[in-house]
Parts: structure tokens; sequence; C-alpha cells
């Protein structure tokens, strides 16, 4: 049984940038955890650098779990948009990253710039979406339960 939580950001954060080789900072932003039925995490997304008009976002997962719903997310885009109020939620995937890239696609991300040489195998591709472009928000309870489940990004 997956377990959602939202009250251990710091945790959460330390975890998906540890998968994605990054630092979280303590008390610097919001997450969502999927922790599996012992407790461990096996998913998580990261919000960080909110600027009131834009916040960043970090999804990691441990590779073939099935960890994502379409009522997660609704949550996960819901805080962006709704409650932070953001015009555009921000992405940062590495050009050689083909799962990421092509999982944040299938959730409706856009590529906005490429960074050449940013990263170090390769481009830095800038993903964005604005509330305009979510189709996560307003989903149907029929939908949440009868939803066909997307692909697992790589961390």
């Amino acid at each position: 049984m997956r377990r959602i939580t939202v009250t251990e950001s710091d945790r959460v954060g330390t975890w998906v940038m540890q998968q994605n080789d990054g630092v979280w900072l303590p008390g610097q932003g919001f997450c969502f955890g999927v922790e599996d039925s012992e407790g461990r995490l096996i998913a998580g997304v990261a919000f960080d650098n909110y600027n009131v008009a834009s916040v960043q976002i970090h999804v990691a997962t441990l590779p073939g779990k099935n960890w994502i719903s379409k009522s997660l997310l609704e949550q996960v885009f819901s805080y962006p948009f709704r409650r932070l109020g953001v015009k555009k939620l921000i992405g940062l995937v590495g050009s050689t990253n083909a799962e990421a890239l092509k999982f944040d696609l299938a959730l409706g991300f856009r590529i906005e710039a490429t960074l050449k040489d940013a990263y170090p195998d390769g481009d830095l591709l800038i993903l964005s979406m604005t509330q305009d472009q979510c189709r996560w928000l307003n989903i149907t309870d029929k939908d949440r339960s009868h939803g066909k489940e997307i692909g697992t990004p790589a961390a």
C-alpha cells in the first residue's frame, strides 16, 4: 500500500535531490513523498526556488515503482498553480536523460529553452508549464478511479 506524505519536506526533498545529483537546503520548499508499505520513499516531487511568478519542480522515483495516479497529479499541480498562484512551473532536464524528458513531455511540459553544454553530459533543457497548459487540474472522480496510469520518470 502506498502512502502520500506532505509533512516531511526536508526528508523528501533531500531524497529527491540525491536521486537527481543535487542538494536540498532545509526549509527551502515543499514536497510530496510517496512511501511504500514499510515507510520507504519510492518517489517524490519537490518544489523550490519560488519567486511569486514561478517555482521549480523536481521529480524522482525508484526504477520500476508504480507510484503515480491522476489524483496525485491533481494534488501536485494544484500546489504551484492554486496554492502558490504561480504563472509558470519550471523543470530542468539534461538533454541525455531521455526517460525523464519523455515523462515530462507526457505530463504536458514544453521545452522552452536549451542551454548548450550546461549539463555534465550535454545540454540543459528548460521545460515549463502554465496553468492554462496543465491538464491535471479539475480531474473528476470518474477520472481518478478509472484513469490510465502514466509512466515513471528517471531519477
